[in-house]
């Protein structure tokens, strides 16, 4: 097996001396501002941004085979691993979404150095700068977010652990109809923190957006989805908003509008 070792800094070279004892290497000079890259021929990169010690460099062997391994998906992503050289769990992660990249060119998978960044727990991934894993992931799952699916199970999902930072990345992204699906059939906790997301919005571009979708909910049938669209548009309300509240008094139901009345502090 060849493993192509782009190094950018020449204290690589120290790593590349070490994966000699287990690869062909074919040895490159890079220009860039990370650490070094490997890669097979016919495989997406793995680039670290840090030179691993301990237990990250002890795993880098194994993360290499993975290159050569059995193509899983055909999947187009970007794939960031944050670890430090002293976590236990981060090596066997990196090995595993490792996997993603063997016999696909259209995988990168960026290992960082998490002592540069807020994180403060190990290790973190990162799907396309969208979708936040603290702590392992199933490779499933990201195979599935990386084809659009399954957003909305993840949002619900961090939205009940009150992971709102995490939500708000995704919808920023443009996720804004499964936000209002689960504003509309989601368990309390996921809505309540839709609700909390919904005010983070307000200065967003998306907020406008937001606004049509909570409309269409509180003139809809579903009155008790109507009670919390009243509320998380009291959030980002406006002046038309408040035309509009004043308008659906006559068209929904008696605890709609007494949700509205609170809202515009109506007798």
């Amino acid at each position: 097996m060849t493993l192509i070792f782009i190094y950018y800094r020449e204290e690589a070279l120290k790593i590349a001396d070490y994966l000699k004892t287990f690869f062909d290497l074919d040895l490159v000079k890079g220009e860039g501002e990370f650490a070094f890259t490997i890669k097979a021929e016919d495989s997406g990169k793995i680039i670290y941004d840090f030179i691993p010690e301990m237990q990250e460099l002890s795993a880098l062997p194994s993360v290499a085979r993975n290159l050569f391994g059995e193509k899983l998906t055909d999947m187009k992503a970007k794939i960031d691993v944050y670890v430090t050289n002293f976590c236990p769990t981060c090596p066997k992660v990196v090995e595993n979404v490792a996997k993603l990249a063997a016999k696909n060119v259209n995988v990168e998978i960026y290992v960082r150095d998490a002592l540069k960044t807020d994180y403060q727990s190990v290790p973190v991934v990162v799907l396309n700068d969208t979708f936040t894993f603290i702590g392992t992931v199933d490779l499933d799952v990201l195979v599935s977010l990386a084809k659009g699916e399954r957003v909305r199970e993840y949002l619900e999902k961090v939205l009940s652990d009150q992971r709102i930072d995490l939500a708000e990345r995704v919808v920023r992204k443009g996720y804004v109809k499964e936000l209002i699906e689960i504003l509309r059939e989601g368990n309390i906790v996921a809505r309540m923190g839709a609700i909390l997301l919904i005010e983070r919005l307000k200065n967003s571009e998306i907020v406008n957006e937001l606004r049509g979708a909570l409309r269409e909910i509180i003139l809809g049938k579903d009155s008790r989805a109507a009670d919390d669209a009243v509320m998380a548009l009291s959030y980002i309300m406006n002046s038309e908003d408040v035309k509009f509240l004043k308008e659906a008094m006559e068209k929904v139901d008696e605890n709609v509008r007494e949700a509205i009345k609170d809202i515009l502090e109506l007798d």
